[in-house]
């Protein structure tokens, strides 16, 4: 009797793409926000309050995370047909806003926002990784 052949795991390789055009979307949020909010500062007049340029730059960064949570979040529902699997795959990541949104009103330096932030983005990637091959072996 011939030995039946397992189905490679095609859950983690959906979501993993999901996650990278989260990521690029969240990157171009965080990036236009940026630039737009700079470029607003300077058509002002003289009496225009100007925010520091780390002020600037980590709540570019908080929006930018909140785009990619959104687009997770969209992705995952378009993808599963389901509202829990989008908020399963997209609430690991919530952390990340208030770590850097504390930052962005409290002065927070950069050598302890993106190590906390890398351990962070490892522990929700892991956390994903883990829930996709759950959800997998529940199908079967």
């Amino acid at each position: 009797m011939k030995k039946r052949r397992e189905q490679p795991n095609r859950e983690f390789e959906q979501t993993l793409f999901a996650l990278l055009i989260a990521f690029l979307g969240g990157s171009v949020i965080s990036f236009y926000v940026g630039s737009a909010f700079l470029d607003f500062q300077n058509i002002g007049d003289q009496n225009t309050r100007r925010l520091p340029g780390w002020q600037v730059n980590m709540g570019s960064i908080c929006i930018g995370i909140m785009a990619f949570i959104v687009i997770l979040f969209s992705l995952e529902i378009l993808r599963k047909r389901s509202k829990i699997a989008g908020w399963h795959s997209s609430w690991p990541w919530l952390p990340l806003v208030g770590l850097t949104a504390l930052a962005t009103f409290v002065h927070i330096p950069v050598y302890f926002v993106i190590p906390a932030g890398a351990i962070h983005s490892t522990w929700a990637c892991r956390r994903i990784y883990r829930e996709s091959n759950r959800s997998v072996s529940r199908s079967k």
